[in-house]
């Protein structure tokens, strides 16, 4: 009989070609994704002002995929006359992890770097290493309301300024608990995989309430 993982993120597309379930189907593992957070987009109006401005920047930094979406939208706002998007694809665009270079690729058109830097310290690095005493404008930086200051204090240390602006706020998925119980009701899953820390802050006291996941477990990375 296989296994079962609970995978705690948002499923792509139909359930049999979702990557993540597919792998897991190889190991003759049965996985079922759960959304555990919601987003929320704001301050487009001033994203695409900022994108607008293209000649005051030095670069794009972009994080996540939310972060790529908000930009789409922003740029929706823009006079049909606008070429920000050809401005911007002559500047060097930043990014973490292969998702989000994917999705800037394809949805922008930019190309990439730093997609394998895996963390905000080797990015830092990485963007350190390229605007070494070549440009003092800012880097345009679409963010979460939770991001973490590592990013923009490193850079700030190498005298590489920041502009950060929320374009979408992080918060709990209202049926977390109810979907939660759900899963329970069909039988506690073997292996439980958070997909950020947001997901952990926000799942772990309802799965640990429910007894899906023990008091006392450790998140492991």
């Amino acid at each position: 009989m296989p296994g079962s993982v609970l995978l705690l993120r948002q499923q792509e597309g139909e359930s049999r070609l979702d990557p993540y379930v597919q792998c897991f189907s190889g190991a003759n593992l049965s996985a079922v994704s759960l959304p555990v957070l919601q987003f929320e987009y704001v301050n487009l109006k001033r994203l695409a002002e900022k994108l607008q401005a293209v000649v005051r920047y030095a670069g794009l930094v972009v994080t996540s995929q939310r972060g790529v979406e908000a930009i789409c939208q922003a740029l929706k706002l823009l006079p049909a006359d606008c070429n920000a998007i050809a401005e911007w694809s002559k500047l060097p665009v930043f990014v973490v992890g292969q998702a989000t270079k994917t999705i800037t690729e394809s949805k922008l058109g930019f190309s990439c770097q730093g997609a394998a830097s895996g963390n905000s310290e080797n990015l830092a690095a990485r963007i350190i290493e390229y605007f070494v005493d070549c440009d003092s404008r800012h880097l345009l930086f679409p963010c979460s309301n939770i991001k973490k200051e590592t990013l923009p204090t490193l850079l700030l240390e190498a005298n590489i300024p920041l502009d950060c602006l929320t374009v979408y706020r992080t918060a709990p998925h209202p049926d977390i608990h109810r979907s939660l119980q759900t899963i329970k009701n069909t039988g506690v899953p073997d292996l439980t995989v958070f997909f950020s820390p947001s997901g952990v802050a926000f799942a772990l006291p309802a799965l640990q309430e429910l007894g899906i996941l023990p008091a006392h477990t450790k998140v492991g990375e």
